[in-house]
């Protein structure tokens, strides 16, 4: 499968098997139209306006357009002055990660507020089983195909 079909990019830089076989991590900014009735870059309206926080989810390895697990809960939100204050307020959107594979370390560079660069530190084993423990799904989620 190419990553076309399930995250809309055009023309795929990588393979899609590399990233589950090398054990690597992608958080991929996505709206509802694309992924389905929950996002992993999630817009929530309020009262002040929008605000733009970080979910994530669990692909199937053999049909990744299958979702096995989908946090319900935000992974990352704004919360502090830097993800609240600047050009576009009350954001925060993955940008890259770097993955220790020997030690499970993740540190995510984050963009906030549209001003700023943020960084993260977890560990993969923490992420997925928050995301596992956390997770709602709907039947569409796993069905095969284009969300």
């Amino acid at each position: 499968p190419s990553l076309r079909s399930v995250l809309g990019q055009a023309n795929p830089k990588f393979s899609l098997m590399d990233l589950f076989t090398k054990r690597k991590i992608v958080l991929v900014p996505a709206n509802k139209a694309i992924v389905g009735s929950e996002t992993y870059h999630g817009v929530t309206g309020t009262c002040n306006g929008l605000v733009y926080s970080i979910g994530g989810a669990i692909l199937d390895i053999d049909n990744p357009s299958k979702v096995l697990y989908r946090c319900e809960n935000f992974l990352l939100t704004p919360e502090e002055w830097y993800e609240e204050r600047g050009f576009v307020p009350n954001v925060c959107f993955p940008c890259a990660t770097i993955h220790d594979s020997e030690s499970g370390k993740i540190a995510l560079y984050y963009g906030c507020a549209d001003s700023y660069v943020g960084l993260a530190f977890t560990k993969l084993d923490e992420i997925v089983d928050y995301i596992k423990e956390h997770s709602h799904t709907t039947e569409s989620d796993t069905e095969i195909g284009i969300r």
